[in-house]
């Protein structure tokens, strides 16, 4: 669990900056910036923020973003305050494992 205050919350910057490495605390959407790490190397989703061409911005047309996620495949890694629990487990199968089977 994510300790103190999220400096996106407070971060009152000219420009809106997205942003990433944030697992813990998932998708953030304040006022002046988004934070993206939806945790997909974990077992969640890959999220992304979907800009309109660079070129638009030129013509004058508005400006738009959507934010998309799509979950993840797998578990590519065990977020490191998981891993005590998932050795637990492991050894727990296997020792049931063993004494099953033998």
């Amino acid at each position: 669990e994510a300790e103190g205050v999220p400096w996106a919350s407070v971060w009152r910057g000219n420009l809106h900056v997205i942003f990433g490495h944030d697992a813990v605390r998932g998708l953030q959407m304040h006022p002046h910036a988004t934070g993206l790490d939806t945790g997909c190397v974990y077992g969640g989703k890959l999220t992304a923020c979907v800009l309109p061409p660079l070129n638009l911005k030129k013509q004058g047309a508005e400006p738009f973003s959507e934010i998309v996620s799509v979950d993840s495949l797998e578990v590519y890694c065990i977020p490191a305050n998981k891993i005590g629990q998932v050795q637990e487990q492991s050894e727990a199968k296997q020792k049931l494992f063993t004494f099953k089977y033998g």
